[in-house]
């Protein structure tokens, strides 16, 4: 018989959660991954999002 674990309570990744979609939404359009490939080899890909924040410890974005 499989053991069930047991349920623990994670605390909140961010301090502001409404702060972080705001920055997502002001921050839009985000590119999809196949964007950043030669044009032939984006037919293959699913269509997931990114977006650089922070390079090498330098933020690309502002907090407002």
């Amino acid at each position: 018989m499989p053991t069930i674990s047991k349920i623990i309570r994670i605390e909140p990744a961010f301090d502001d959660p409404e702060f972080v979609r705001e920055m997502f939404e002001r921050n839009a359009p985000y590119r999809t991954m196949a964007g950043y490939l030669p044009i032939k080899a984006q037919d293959s890909f699913l269509p997931w999002f990114r977006g650089n924040w922070a390079t090498n410890g330098e933020p690309l974005v502002g907090r407002c």
